[in-house]
């Protein structure tokens, strides 16, 4: 209309005397290019949010050790800032669309939300089934996260139906809106306690557990799992394994869910039983006496105590690659210096030994303080020590103590990590500090006390970047050497994002202040971008005359997901399991609801609570002005409803087919051809299916029914159609639903043979953050045949493991060989 304005555009009124299809053409290319700069405002975002949940501490720990932590816990993170990135222009265009209807209900951010939600769970989840290759799988290895977030996820959903259809139909009152808030923090503690291992008894009495629990607890004897512990007495151990000395000693070893097996030995039975006693009840564990006697246990199944006794047996026994200890303090000076680091090798040095090394910041600056080195280090056989040597810069007189990381993974060869230092079985961790020369140690200066608030290197860092990014920018590829190759393309969409590239380069880099100063600049970037395409969506629903809840659910969910869409895609390609791709889907759709819906509602729903009716309110609403006494946050979209309930019967059937695949195939995404193409069409049509049912209902039931448009023939005519309309849609998805589920159930057999096979192939690089789980059996052996023979030959080699200490493995490969020794 002449004279209507969003929050940007239109950018003049002579726009309305434009022809309707160059208007179109204009609003359509301008939504379009909007979507790209989101998606570049996205990407430094997720940047962000990457370093801030990046940053570790040091924990020091009883006798002086020392253990390396994240500061965020990697669950939290993930459904906090991790989803707020990805959900961010969702979760910003729903509140801008209540602060441009003035705290009115719009359907445009709502209906993109559940439109977002349908694109990423049915066309996201299909693109990454379709694109694995022939002959591979991806399996969730974390399955209580992706059930837990599943399940919140259809519980947002229905929750949100409840309340615009039933609990008070047209009226979102206060507490239901702050409720659908507060269940986002429900979900962060779930997912948390989940995530300790606080509720895993529980979740096997469900039989929900992870990818490594389903393979250990697997009995030797057949396909069933033993779900019951027991405590048991494990019998005394070789006596090469009791330590020289004649001091008492106790190890507690134990078993944790995502940083596999962990061991600490004391001099104490009473610091032992302590630190028995304080595992959370879940946790497989026992207690092991210096003659190498099982004090105590409590562990999931049999398998267990074969690995608890191969574990503590390898403790004991095996060769390790180590620092001499946790921590190297190095006075600096004024002057540049170097420092010789040791490493050294114990026990077994027969054999090549090979892995990598890096340095990682703290607080320390690479540049600034010291000199970031990686590579790799080879041990010859035979060889004990290797050197590194780190260079430390020149340090002034105000400069506070900092610290780094010396890192040692990706460890091969006849060797392991010592499991009871810092870093476990995983990687090797030297805490570097450095500290003030002796001359400077009491310095009080107030460029001191600066650089102890603001890190002064820091921020010479982030300006050193930021000018990098200023320079580089206009170059194609980010360098005169890369655009001398770059090819047509490159140019091409070069000069397309320019613009954009332009408006990134002004942005802060990661490296200020530990990605907060980014994570924020971003955020509010997102926020204006965000703004534009509310205005370009609504300015083209106006001008086809479609309505802003089917423009919502096609042009803007597909346009906001896009950037979802290809990360899933690579990390379904690269990663060796489908939680990136498939857990991440259910945990955004439950973070848009939770936040999207509960944080936009909340502030409407207080604002009419405080603020009373008005004249205008009355007059918007009149029936519910003479039935209810005040005013109230209205939402008057029985379509909305209605999406929401459709989406959440096919979202529950969608999850049932993962769960079907997991159960039949063994794997969420792959496998055979047939069962796979055949999920993936299937999730494509419900995905069409509710976009086209939902547009229907909007475009042809509501304005056909309406008092201006009601007629006794037209509706008639409607109901007809609707009938037609949905009995055709419903016998298009239970067909294709049936077809898949007969092909799935069908393949059964060739699709376990397929996924042991790729185990074969590609456990150790499934396994790769934690080593330790190689040993036990940690990727899943999909055919489940084939594993009940793998087991019992695997529990044949341990037994012969546990009667000679020198024997140990510490790779799938080994654990191979010895199953192979077992057969014969």
């Amino acid at each position: 209309e002449l004279g209507g304005e969003g929050l940007v555009f239109p950018a003049t009124d002579a726009e309305h005397d434009w022809p309707t299809v160059a208007r179109a053409i204009a609003y359509g290319a301008g939504l379009l290019y909007s979507f790209m700069g989101v998606a570049v405002a996205a990407d430094i975002f997720m940047a962000s949010i990457e370093e801030v949940t990046s940053r570790k501490a040091s924990k020091v720990l009883a006798g002086n050790r020392r253990k390396t932590v994240r500061v965020w816990n990697a669950t939290v993170a993930t459904l906090t800032l991790m989803a707020l990135g990805s959900s961010a222009p969702e979760i910003f265009l729903s509140v801008i669309d209540i602060i441009k209807k003035e705290f009115h209900f719009g359907d445009l951010g709502p209906s993109t939300i559940v439109g977002s939600a349908a694109f990423n769970l049915l066309m996201i989840v299909a693109v990454c089934i379709v694109v694995i290759p022939q002959g591979e799988v991806r399996i969730i290895k974390n399955l209580p996260a992706f059930y837990i977030t599943a399940l919140f996820s259809m519980a947002a959903y229905v929750w949100m139906a409840f309340i615009l259809l039933y609990s008070s139909e047209g009226i979102v009152d206060v507490w239901e809106a702050v409720v659908t808030l507060l269940l986002f923090v429900l979900l962060v503690y779930s997912s948390y306690k989940v995530d300790r291992g606080d509720v895993d008894g529980l979740l096997r009495l469900m039989r929900v557990v992870s990818a490594e629990d389903e393979a250990i607890a697997a009995k030797p004897s057949g396909a069933n799992i033993d779900w019951k512990r027991r405590p048991i007495s494990m019998g005394a151990l070789p006596t090469q394994l009791a330590p020289a000395s004649e001091k008492e000693e106790y190890t507690v070893v134990w078993h944790h869910r995502v940083e596999g097996w962990q061991a600490q030995t004391t001099e104490s039975r009473e610091e032992a039983e302590r630190r028995y006693a304080a595992l959370p009840v879940s946790v497989t564990r026992s207690m092991f006496g210096a003659d190498g006697v099982a004090v105590k246990t409590w562990y999931l199944s049999r398998r267990w105590g074969r690995h608890l006794k191969t574990f503590y047996m390898s403790l004991k026994g095996g060769s390790y690659l180590k620092f001499p200890a946790e921590e190297q303090a190095l006075a600096a000076s004024e002057e540049e210096a170097s420092y010789e680091i040791q490493i050294n090798r114990t026990g077994d040095l027969n054999g090549e030994v090979t892995c990598s090394f890096h340095t990682e910041s703290m607080t320390a600056v690479p540049g600034y303080d010291y000199e970031a080195i990686e590579g790799q280090l080879e041990f010859a056989p035979g060889e004990a020590h290797k050197i590194l040597t780190l260079k430390i810069f020149g340090r002034p007189a105000w400069r506070c103590e900092s610290m780094f990381l010396l890192i040692l993974e990706e460890l091969e060869g006849n060797a392991t990590f010592d499991p009871t230092d810092d870093g476990g079985s995983t990687r090797a961790i030297l805490t570097v500090k450095l500290s003030p020369s002796p001359g400077h140690a009491g310095n009080r200066s107030m460029r001191k006390a600066m650089d102890g608030v603001f890190g002064v290197y820091g921020v010479k860092l982030g300006f050193a970047d930021w000018k990098e990014q200023l320079t580089t920018w206009i170059w194609v590829n980010g360098s005169p050497e890369e655009q001398a190759e770059a090819s047509k393309s490159d140019w091409f969409f070069h000069i397309v994002g320019l613009p954009w590239k332009l408006m990134s380069a002004f942005m802060p880099p990661t490296s200020f202040f530990g990605g907060w100063v980014a994570f924020y600049a971003s955020l509010l970037l997102i926020g204006c971008l965000t703004a534009i395409v509310s205005d370009m969506a609504e300015l083209l629903g106006c001008v086809v005359g479609v309505p802003d809840i089917v423009t919502a659910i096609s042009f803007v969910a597909l346009g906001t997901s896009m950037p979802d869409l290809f990360a899933s895609l690579t990390a379904a390609k690269e990663d060796p399991t489908a939680d990136a791709s498939v857990v991440n889907v259910t945990g955004s759709n439950s973070v848009n609801v939770f936040l999207g819906l509960g944080g936009p509602w909340s502030i409407a729903a207080i604002y009419w609570q405080v603020t009373g009716r008005t004249a205008d309110w009355a007059a918007r609403y009149p029936e519910e002005a003479a039935a209810i006494s005040g005013a109230a946050f209205v939402v008057k979209s029985k379509n909305m409803g209605y999406s929401v309930l459709l989406f959440c019967g096919m979202c529950t059937f969608a999850i049932a087919l993962l769960h079907l695949r997991r159960r039949w195939l063994g794997a969420e995404l792959g496998g055979p051809l047939a069962p796979k193409y055949a999920i993936g069409f299937t999730f494509v049509l419900y995905w069409v299916l509710w976009v086209a049912l939902v547009s229907w209902r909007v475009l042809r039931w509501e304005l056909s029914l309406s008092p201006v448009n009601l007629t006794e023939i037209a509706g008639a005519q409607v109901w007809l159609e609707g009938i037609v309309v949905h009995t055709f849609g419903a016998a298009l998805f239970l067909c294709c639903t049936v077809i898949t589920i007969v092909l799935t159930r069908r393949h059964k057999k060739a699709a376990r043979r397929l996924s042991t096979e790729h185990k074969d192939d590609n456990s150790s690089e499934f396994a790769s953050d934690h080593s330790e789980k190689e040993s036990e059996g940690g990727h899943r052996s999909i055919g489940q045949n084939h594993n009940d023979v793998s087991c019992e030959s695997f529990g044949s080699g341990v037994s012969e493991l546990d009667k000679s200490s020198a024997t140990s493995f510490t790779s799938v490969a080994d654990a191979t060989a010895l199953v192979a020794a077992g057969r014969a």
